[in-house]
C-alpha cells in the first residue's frame, strides 16, 4: 500500500500487531497515534482472541454452559483424537488472521493493530500462535493506573474496585513476565516517554511495526467513535505531560492515599522497580499524605492478592451480593 493508502500493496504481506498492557495506562492514545497512519487499521477492542485461547484453559471466562466442563471434553477429544496443541494453535492462527485480514482488505489497509487490554492475560499464548505478530507492551507507573481507575471506573462506588483486582494484582506481573521472556520480540514503551517525547517514542514503534513515520500522526484523530477503550483521548489532539503525576495531586483525598499506599505494599518493591518505576520515590511521595490503616478493612475485603479470583467467580459473588443486599432492602421494608 502507498502512504496515501490508495491501494493495498501486494509487494507488502499485511502485518498484525497486539498491544499489550494493563486497561487505563494508554494503550487508547498510542492506538489513536499509529491508527492515523494511512497503512494501520484499528477498531475499539477486539477481544476476538480471548474466547477461543480460553477455550483450552482451566478458569478466567464464564458461560451459560459448564464452562470447565467444556474444556475437559475439548482435551479428550484432542486426547483421544490424536490433536495435539501445536494444530489447534496453527488452526486458529489461520482462523483469526483471515479476520484481521477481511478487517484489512475492506479498509484498504496493510497493517491491523488490536488493542484489547485483557490480552495482558494471554499474551504468552498469542506470541506462540502468532510467530510473525509484532507485540507493543506498554507500562504506566502502578499508582496512575490505580488512580485512573478509580476516577474512571469506580468513583463514589468503591465496591466496584473489586472487579479490577485482576487488572491490578495480576496484569502488573503477567506483563513484566512477558516482556523479561520475550524481550527480543517485542517493544517496551511507558506511557509516561509517550507523552514526553512522542515523536521518538512514535518513531521507534513505526519502525519496529514496519512503517514510515510520519510526523502528522502525532496529530492524531480522536473523532473516532470506536465503542470501547478510554473516552478521555477525545478531549485531546496530541498527547500532554498532564496525566503523568495526575495521581499525585489525588493523594489529598485520605481515602486515595490509604489506597495508594496499600496498593504500593501489595505489588511490591519487586514487581514495581521491575517495571521500571522507583518504589522509594513512590512511597516517599506518599508518606507526605500520611496515609493511616482507616481503609484497611474495606481494601483487604476488596483487592487483597490472596483474595484474587477468576472473572467467572467475580461474577458469582457480586449476583450473591446483589441477592444479599436486595433481601436486606425488602426485610426493611416488610419489618417495622
Amino acid at each position: 500500500m502507498t502512504t496515501g493508502g490508495a491501494k493495498l500493496n501486494k509487494q507488502k504481506d499485511p502485518t498484525l500487531t497486539f498491544i499489550i498492557s494493563q486497561p487505563r495506562s494508554g494503550s487508547t492514545l498510542l492506538q489513536a497515534i499509529l491508527g492515523s497512519h494511512p497503512e494501520v487499521y484499528t477498531c475499539s477492542e477486539p477481544w476476538i482472541a480471548l474466547p477461543f485461547i480460553y477455550a483450552l484453559k482451566e478458569e478466567g471466562s464464564e458461560f451459560d454452559f459448564h464452562g470447565k466442563l467444556s474444556k475437559h471434553a475439548i482435551r479428550a477429544f484432542f486426547q483421544e483424537s490424536g490433536i495435539d496443541e501445536d494444530f489447534f494453535n496453527s488452526k486458529l492462527n489461520s482462523f483469526l488472521t483471515s479476520l484481521y485480514y477481511k478487517a484489512l482488505t475492506n479498509n484498504n489497509k496493510r497493517i491491523f493493530i488490536d488493542k484489547t487490554p485483557r490480552y495482558y492475560e494471554v499474551a504468552s499464548d498469542l506470541i506462540k500462535i502468532f510467530p510473525k505478530a509484532k507485540f507493543i507492551v506498554i507500562y504506566r507507573h502502578p499508582l496512575a493506573v490505580l488512580n485512573s481507575i478509580l476516577n474512571t471506573w469506580v468513583k463514589q462506588d468503591i465496591e466496584k474496585l473489586f472487579f479490577y483486582s485482576r487488572d491490578l494484582l495480576i496484569g502488573p506481573k503477567k506483563l513484566s513476565t512477558f516482556a523479561s521472556e520475550h524481550h527480543d520480540r517485542i517493544c517496551l514503551v511507558k506511557y509516561e516517554e509517550i507523552v514526553r517525547s512522542p515523536e521518538i517514542q512514535i518513531k521507534n514503534i513505526c519502525e519496529y511495526i514496519g512503517i514510515d513515520y510520519l510526523s502528522e500522526i502525532i496529530n492524531y484523530n480522536s473523532n473516532v467513535n470506536w465503542t470501547y477503550g478510554d473516552k478521555n483521548f477525545k478531549e485531546k489532539k496530541v498527547p500532554d505531560i498532564i496525566s503523568i503525576d495526575s495521581w499525585k495531586t489525588q493523594l489529598t483525598d485520605k481515602r486515595t492515599a490509604n489506597f495508594s499506599h496499600y496498593y504500593l505494599k501489595e505489588l511490591g518493591e519487586d514487581i514495581f522497580n521491575t517495571l521500571g518505576y522507583d518504589f522509594s520515590s513512590a512511597l516517599e511521595e506518599i508518606i507526605k499524605f500520611h496515609p493511616n490503616n482507616n481503609d484497611l478493612k474495606t481494601w483487604k475485603a476488596l483487592l487483597n492478592v490472596q483474595h484474587v479470583v477468576p472473572v467467572e467467580e467475580q461474577m458469582l459473588r457480586a449476583k450473591g451480593s446483589i441477592r444479599r443486599n436486595y433481601l436486606k432492602i425488602l426485610y426493611r421494608k416488610l419489618i417495622p
